[in-house]
């Protein structure tokens, strides 16, 4: 909080107790819980609504996660995928020795993306490997 807004604000509050109809002493404490209070009570809503929405995030996240992982042994889990990958890979694999020439590379990214990179690019891609 910068200083120029508190002191107009800390005046306004102690003008706003020494206006009240019950003759209240205006110091300085009591403008101070005049502030404070209507804060206090704000900030301590907000943190109990975030703690509460933190944990259900948590619990959730653990639900997705018990849900995934019984998803993924059921499917096989690892073996699974790297059966799925390498069906895959011997789709493009048209000349069946066990690596992506540039053709085959292009003609695999054509079908994954859709775009068609040229042949100089998939030859790049390879070299990098």
């Amino acid at each position: 909080m910068s200083g120029e807004f508190f002191v107009p604000t800390f005046g306004l509050a102690s003008a706003l107790l020494a206006a009240q109809a019950a003759p209240v002493t205006a110091g300085p404490l009591q403008a101070l819980r005049f502030l404070v209070s209507p804060w206090l009570a704000g900030h301590c809503a907000l943190y109990a609504a975030a703690a509460v929405a933190s944990r259900l995030r948590r619990q959730a996240r653990v639900r997705l996660k018990r849900w995934e992982v019984q998803l993924g042994l059921r499917a096989g889990g690892a073996l699974g995928r790297e059966r799925d990958l390498r069906s895959i890979f011997a789709r493009f694999d048209t000349s069946g020795n066990g690596f992506l020439e540039a053709g085959e590379l292009k003609y695999a990214l054509k079908a994954a993306t859709g775009l068609e990179p040229s042949l100089e690019d998939c030859e790049t891609l390879i070299s990098m490997i």
